[in-house]
């Protein structure tokens, strides 16, 4: 396994765990993370967070509208010396308290053994989906 693979695999058990201080440990100080979906499921606004307090609080409004989110499997991960991807099948419960399904993928970036670059799919793949009539 690559490292960078093993770094991934440990930033998602941290995140299942919820273990910040693994996850904080992981990404860069610098951090850049992009949401570049919708807020449709959270409060998340769409743009880019910079730095760790930044990416944290936008982290800490994912539970806002949803709650019980679970990462249910790693349906892939994969990485080389730069770049890294994970696609996983997720879980949460909706304002309704209705278990809903989706699909994540995010990209990574990675310098001097950190992420310091995140591209997180979700909500844009998710709202395609309801604008396509697959989720109610």
């Amino acid at each position: 396994m690559h490292h960078h693979q093993q770094l991934l695999a440990d930033l998602i058990d941290a995140f299942k765990n919820k273990d910040f201080e693994t996850v904080t440990n992981i990404l860069s100080p610098d951090i850049i993370w992009r949401w570049l979906g919708t807020e449709f499921i959270t409060d998340i606004e769409p743009g880019t967070y910079v730095g760790l307090e930044s990416v944290a609080a936008a982290l800490i409004g994912v539970d806002s509208k949803i709650s019980d989110y679970q990462i249910d499997e790693v349906i892939d991960l994969a990485a080389s010396d730069r770049i890294g991807t994970i696609w996983m099948a997720c879980s949460y419960l909706d304002e309704n308290g209705l278990k809903q399904h989706m699909e994540e993928n995010w990209v990574f970036l990675f310098a001097d053994g950190k992420v310091v670059e995140v591209w997180d799919y979700s909500r844009m793949a998710f709202l395609e989906k309801v604008r396509n009539g697959e989720v109610d």
